[in-house]
């Protein structure tokens, strides 16, 4: 596939993603539930991920991803953490962390941030523009789970549509793919 046609491919992506938001917003989300921010603070907190890859040293010891949790652990702990980044309620930034997604993920965010230099307008970890005030909507569904790959289904707001997130096994579970109801892969 071209870059042209990814561009494009993108684009309407995009468009799909406006008009979606829009008519969920209206039909699910009230006023209150979603706080304003601007893509000054997405772009900064874009800029934070790729610089520091979300790896930290001091939080290998205290991870919870290792053989002994499930999939959907993992994939609750990652979301609930982008949540409360996105509001201003923790500094820990899993987005990119190599404990928690594969080279795949990090790679493929880095050429999306790099397609779009004044910011991607949209979060590609949430798959929408907008987020919640807190992760009381989390819901989880496991889909497959056979020991070396696992697909678990996300719903980070009731109406946005699932995330479907593959993971794979590499001595703990790790986030491969993310794949949104819209069908934008990363």
């Amino acid at each position: 596939m071209t870059n042209t046609q990814k561009a494009v491919i993108f684009s309407l992506f995009v468009i799909f993603i406006i008009f979606g938001s829009l008519f969920f917003y209206k039909k699910y989300i009230s006023v209150d539930a979603l706080p304003k921010g601007s893509q000054e603070q997405q772009k900064e907190t874009e800029n934070e991920a790729l610089q520091n890859n979300g790896l930290r040293e001091n939080e290998k010891e205290n991870n919870i991803n290792g053989k002994t949790k499930d999939p959907e652990t993992v994939v609750k702990k990652y979301y609930e953490n982008i949540i409360e980044r996105l509001n201003g309620r923790t500094d820990v930034d899993l987005r990119l962390d190599l404990n928690y997604v594969t080279d795949k993920i990090v790679n493929n965010y880095r050429s999306l941030s790099e397609s779009y230099p004044d910011g991607i307008g949209f979060d590609p970890f949430l798959c929408a523009q907008d987020y919640p005030n807190n992760t009381d909507r989390i819901n989880l569904n496991e889909i497959k789970d056979d020991g070396v790959t696992a697909i678990v289904e996300v719903e980070i707001v009731e109406g946005w549509g699932p995330i479907t997130v593959s993971l794979i096994d590499l001595d703990g579970w790790r986030i491969n793919e993310l794949e949104c109801q819209q069908g934008f892969k990363m």
